[in-house]
């Protein structure tokens, strides 16, 4: 094989690949390319001050938590929704009540079975019926 077919073999490989890590978002996915803040947790506010984010994005979920940001994964099927892998970054905030809230939250969202977007609101719901409900984000 001659060097300008290997050449030009090699470049369709390449723009090959290219062209398979460009995925477009899941169809059927409402929830990816959008920004939340958090409006309650369990019919109640959250802390005042620092806002709890949520962003959907392409299979990802990521935001801030109130004192640290955090990551995972999700799916969505239906009204189904799992959101796995979380984690989050470890910087200890002063107060004690916001990373108590924060361990709640997080927990919560690792424990999401089901959602409903209706109104301009997002409610996540875990096991035991515990509600996240949220806001667009501004």
């Amino acid at each position: 094989m001659s060097k300008s077919r290997i050449s030009v073999w090699l470049l369709g490989l390449l723009a090959l690949a290219a062209l398979a890590g460009c995925r477009a978002p899941a169809s059927g996915d409402p929830l990816s390319g959008t920004h939340w803040v958090l409006a309650s947790f369990n019919n109640a506010a959250p802390l005042p001050g620092r806002p709890i984010t949520l962003s959907f994005e392409s299979g990802e979920v990521r935001g801030s938590s109130g004192c640290n940001s955090y990551f995972g994964t999700y799916a969505v099927d239906d009204d189904s929704l799992t959101i796995t892998e979380v984690g989050a970054t470890a910087m200890a905030c002063l107060e004690p009540e916001l990373m108590e809230q924060e361990s709640a939250f997080l927990l919560r969202l690792a424990g999401v079975r089901r959602y409903t977007l209706s109104d301009d609101r997002l409610q996540l719901f875990a096991a035991e019926d515990q509600t996240l409900s949220f806001d667009p984000q501004p």
